[in-house]
């Protein structure tokens, strides 16, 4: 699972569901029965997540959950900002799609078990798994 955090909650991911719950504690909110995630992020409003090939988000309220990307080989890690997701497959490829269209683009080929973990204003950063342990890459946004 994925732990996220923003200014008042704590969210998280397990093998069946998206949760969240104030960070002063209180009883945790159900925000999406899912599979099992295997990445998360928070980008203003949402909560993104893949799994099994899908990119899906939900707001940060549990509404409005809607399906992304639904097919790609199978998906691992997602980072997100204000138009676009990003997210690697088990093919090899790091891959983004417009918020507004949902259609994926291949933006890197040929990486080693790739794993998008976090954008910034400028870039897209994941982690590449090699022989020698592993490596972080980037491409310009």
């Amino acid at each position: 699972g994925n732990v996220l955090l923003d200014a008042d909650n704590v969210y998280w991911t397990t093998h069946l569901a998206v949760k969240k719950q104030g960070k002063a504690g209180g009883v945790a909110q159900l925000l999406a029965n899912t599979p099992a995630s295997s990445g998360a992020t928070l980008s203003g409003d949402y909560l993104y997540w893949v799994h099994d090939g899908v990119v899906e988000r939900v707001t940060k309220e549990g509404q409005k959950r809607e399906q992304l990307v639904s097919s790609a080989p199978f998906t691992q890690g997602v980072a997100a900002d204000a138009t676009t997701v990003y997210f690697a497959t088990s093919g090899g490829q790091v891959m983004r799609a417009a918020l507004d269209t949902r259609k994926p683009y291949i933006v890197a080929l040929d990486q080693h078990n790739p794993y998008v973990a976090a954008s910034d204003a400028a870039f897209v950063y994941w982690i590449e798994v090699v022989a020698s342990g592993a490596r972080i890459q980037r491409f310009a946004k």
